[in-house]
């Protein structure tokens, strides 16, 4: 639940962006969130896949050129700001 949540508030953070430019990504280390935004049936954590759709929806409207991609990398290797983020993430969970 906690890649998913995290999956939410980095979209969320494209979303408030004024100049996203024509390509963003949001970085998880974990492929659960990806995964379960392909799955549509129900399942405990199901309503947070629904936001994260939802959220995705409305950064699509906003930034109508934009690719948005959740992609996994493993243990957020090389990516800036890794250590804080997963501070961040078990602070939430």
């Amino acid at each position: 639940e906690a890649e998913t949540v995290g999956a939410i508030l980095g979209t969320e953070l494209v979303r408030r962006e004024r100049d996203v430019g024509r390509v963003a990504s949001v970085a998880l280390d974990g492929k659960s969130a990806i995964e379960g935004s392909l799955v549509r049936e129900s399942r405990p954590s199901h309503y947070l896949t629904d936001l994260l759709h939802a959220r995705v929806a409305v950064v699509k409207k906003q930034h109508r050129r934009l690719e948005l991609t959740l992609r996994w990398v493993p243990g957020h290797q090389d990516i800036a700001g890794n250590e804080q983020a997963d501070c961040e993430a078990k602070l939430a969970a």
